[in-house]
């Protein structure tokens, strides 16, 4: 009976070692390194070069996802909810983490399993934040700059210039926490903190600034698009202001009419004066618009209200009436 369980045992140990090793993906494939300077990323195709670009894609997409959920931390210093800023934030989250230069990537080690080359690639995590930075850094000491020159303008002039410079706050955002994401041991705190300023700045003067529009008779085709623009900018038209930083809008026109061939030609000078509430003159401004008709001088007219409404759409409320250069 022994002899029989020791023949068996040696059979076994014969097949065994008779039988080739299935072959194993290597170990840095399976389970990539990890260090504190660099960043790693592995990735399979038909040739390196391509293996290369999965590996890459790998990586952007691994960011992209940390950087997601870093803004969607409750504690997160800007104290971001769906219900402002956080949807558009992650569409630049994705814009950012696809065009970020990875030009200085680096293929590790390759190895060939099942038909296809493996590779694990590397880059500095250093090489990354001053490639990132190079750019975020001078859009945001732009708009830092921008932000601190208006400071002692009226109120109507700071709300304009600080909406425009939250039109790029997504994007600065971004940035600023992209950095992060990428260098551990740096902080973001003092950029954050330029953002809530900027944003609470700008609320501030939302509701501080109402504005009053007065128009002469000539003008009063010119009147709707102008209260429509004033209205999408989130400011109030009232009568009765609501601060001292409230202003009051006179537009006032002058309209001559000609015949130019088969055709009744208006041609009108509109000008507009804003005021404080202490009636003293902020801005001027004034444009000249051309309308021609076929059949009368009122539908010429109505026309250059037509050219009025395309520029002002164009150039933006705030410029038109001259508040902003």
């Amino acid at each position: 009976m022994y002899k029989n369980i020791l023949l068996t045992i040696i059979i076994a140990i014969f097949a065994g070692c008779g039988q080739p090793d299935t072959p194993q993906k290597p170990a840095w494939y399976t389970s990539p390194p990890k260090d504190f300077t660099k960043f790693y990323a592995v990735g399979s195709a038909f040739d390196e070069s391509k293996a290369k670009n999965v590996a890459s894609l790998a990586l952007r997409d691994r960011l992209h996802i940390d950087l997601d959920n870093a803004f969607k931390k409750e504690d997160h210093q800007l104290s971001l909810t769906k219900e402002n800023r956080l949807s558009n934030i992650l569409k630049f989250n994705e814009r950012r983490a696809n065009t970020l230069s990875l030009r200085r990537l680096k293929v590790e080690k390759t190895a060939e399993f099942d038909g296809k080359t493996l590779v694990l690639v590397s880059i500095l995590k250093k090489d990354l934040f001053e490639s990132l930075s190079e750019v975020s850094d001078k859009k945001f000491q732009a708009s830092q700059d921008r932000h601190l020159k208006v400071q002692s303008a009226v109120a109507i002039q700071r709300f304009a210039t600080t909406k425009e410079i939250l039109l790029e706050y997504d994007n600065l955002a971004s940035d600023i926490q992209f950095k992060q994401i990428i260098l551990s041991t740096y902080n973001p705190s003092d950029e954050f903190e330029y953002l809530n300023r900027l944003d609470s700045d700008y609320k501030k003067l939302k509701e501080d600034v109402s504005v009053y529009i007065l128009t002469d008779g000539n003008s009063i085709p010119f009147y709707k698009s102008i209260k429509e623009a004033i209205l999408a900018t989130g400011l109030t038209i009232s009568k009765k202001p609501k601060s001292a930083d409230s202003i009051k809008l006179l537009i006032s026109s002058k309209t001559t009419n000609e015949d130019e061939y088969t055709f009744k030609k208006a041609r009108t000078l509109v000008k507009f004066t804003t005021y404080n509430t202490s009636r003293e003159k902020i801005k001027f401004k004034q444009h000249t618009f051309s309308g021609k008709s076929t059949k009368t001088y009122r539908e010429a007219k109505f026309q250059s209200a037509l050219y009025l409404k395309a520029k002002l759409q164009k150039e933006g409320i705030f410029q038109f009436i001259g508040v902003l250069k």
